[in-house]
């Protein structure tokens, strides 16, 4: 087929200053000027043919501390930008915003998202592609600066991302970018490097590239500590003496290098997290929330991603949680990163405080090979240990290991899936299997989705999910499936 210019990947070159960018949202300064900027914005929603009606413009400039981005959407006279919240990384999408997408590693599969509404509401999240499908987790946070004015005709957003928040190679000189225009004044979704309805508007396999005309600023290996302590008086009635509690314990991000991350959690609390939504639950099956502790956020995909939404071989959550309970955690590390642009690892191990009973190490390993350009292989294994104190001498497992197969074909409209997984524990030898084929044809007018998947009643997974296992039985007051 014949090339057209919104199949090609566009490219943008980024401008470097010596000083500093005043972050207001007027792009006053002369360095905005004479340089490289990305304009005349595809269609994306609801139609992905032609030039988006309202015009775009993002210029790019960066210093030896700050990627700066700076975004200029006309709108015509008279009208006001529509804004649905002002909470950060709340419904961006469904208001005027802007975002940038950026894979430094150049590999597509994984980068970073950064939007702003024309409030000044920002929002930030990590994306993923699975090559047949994408995702992004919104419970990343990073810390960066903005503005936004709003004038007659047009509003202007400017941001300031600092280098240490972003993992890149000092020597690589492309990265995959892309800009997203969200625009309520004609209910549409513009994106600077064309992407087809039938993919997501992050999709990184068709986001553009920004050329490095000169050295990036040099890599900084950073270390963050974050060591803390709690302390608490508790007095029960019936008891003269108070009880009193000390804890130490202490949380570290060590950058190994630009693309391989080290988390370590020690005797953690996670005081500082967030807590969830209340929902009152009506159905027979658990609520799976989302995972909101900062040291299982980073490529968090690479783990969570394997299975389908309703059978996943590994849920973070598991961990530190037990029938409902909090189980205390002793500590933990967490390794992940790319080895190379199209080879991503992750590897965790998480034990619980040993306690006069039973206590348990949860090991998880995870892999993820770019075949092709638009094939996947990836892995996962998991395993739960569960030990006993010196009389009783327990020691039982449950173990897991996935293997996953995706391809997109070149025109993007057949999704090939092929998913085996299977269990292992002491007392089962069979029907502990877990297979997935699918097939799906996808374009604007159609969607065909065929699937094969066969869930034994053996596939017993204590780190993930599958929802028809554990079920009560009110006929026999017994519960099928398996329980550690």
């Amino acid at each position: 087929m014949a090339q057209t210019d919104s199949d090609t990947i566009r490219a943008i070159s980024i401008g470097k200053i010596q000083g500093s960018i005043k972050i207001d949202g007027q792009l006053l300064e002369t360095e905005w000027r004479g340089i490289d900027v990305a304009s005349n914005f595809y269609n994306q929603f609801p139609s992905d043919q032609g030039f988006a009606r309202n015009k775009t413009e993002v210029r790019v400039l960066f210093n030896e501390t700050f990627l700066y981005v700076g975004i200029v959407c006309h709108f015509s006279q008279g009208y006001k930008p529509v804004i649905q919240s002002l909470k950060r990384d709340n419904l961006w999408w469904l208001s005027d915003a802007v975002s940038i997408i950026v894979d430094p590693q150049g590999s597509r599969t994984n980068g970073m998202m950064f939007a702003l509404n024309a409030k000044g509401a920002q929002g930030d999240c990590t994306v993923s592609n699975q090559v047949t499908t994408s995702a992004y987790n919104i419970n990343w946070d990073a810390q960066w600066f903005s503005a936004t004015q709003e004038y007659a005709d047009k509003w202007v957003a400017e941001m300031a991302i600092p280098f240490r928040a972003l993992r890149y190679k000092q020597e690589k000189q492309q990265w995959v970018v892309q800009f997203i225009r969200y625009d309520m004044e004609y209910n549409s979704i513009s994106t600077w490097s064309h992407v087809p309805i039938n993919l997501a508007n992050f999709n990184l396999l068709k986001a553009g590239r920004l050329d490095w005309m000169t050295s990036l600023p040099k890599f900084k290996g950073n270390v963050s500590l974050a060591p803390f302590a709690t302390t608490g008086v508790t007095q029960q009635a019936g008891h003269s003496e108070p009880g009193r509690s000390f804890e130490l314990g202490m949380d570290a991000k060590v950058a190994l290098s630009t693309a391989m991350n080290l988390d370590v959690t020690v005797n953690p609390d996670f005081s500082q997290v967030d807590v969830d939504q209340q929902v009152v639950n009506l159905t027979r099956f658990s609520l799976f929330f989302p995972e909101r502790r900062f040291f299982f956020l980073e490529n968090s995909d690479m783990f969570s991603n394997m299975g389908v939404p309703f059978i996943r071989p590994f849920f973070s959550r598991r961990i530190g949680l037990k029938n409902g309970n909090v189980v205390p955690l002793a500590g933990g590390l967490r390794l992940t990163g790319n080895v190379n642009p199209n080879l991503r690892i992750g590897l965790m191990n998480m034990l619980e405080q040993p306690t006069d009973t039973t206590y348990n190490n949860f090991t998880v390993g995870a892999f993820q090979q770019t075949l092709w350009k638009n094939s996947i292989v990836q892995g996962l294994f998991t395993n739960v240990q569960t030990l006993g104190d010196s009389e009783t001498k327990i020691l039982k497992y449950n173990r897991t290991a996935g293997l996953e197969f995706k391809y997109l074909t070149e025109n993007r409209k057949w999704n090939i899936i092929g998913r085996y997984h299977q269990a292992f524990r002491e007392d089962i030898e069979n029907d502990n299997r877990y297979l997935h084929l699918g097939v799906a044809y996808n374009t604007q007018k159609w969607f065909i989705d065929i699937n094969y998947l066969n869930l034994g009643q053996n596939y017993v997974n204590d780190l993930g999910f599958a929802p028809r296992l554990f079920q009560y039985d009110p006929a026999s007051d017994s519960t099928s499936g398996w329980v550690l």
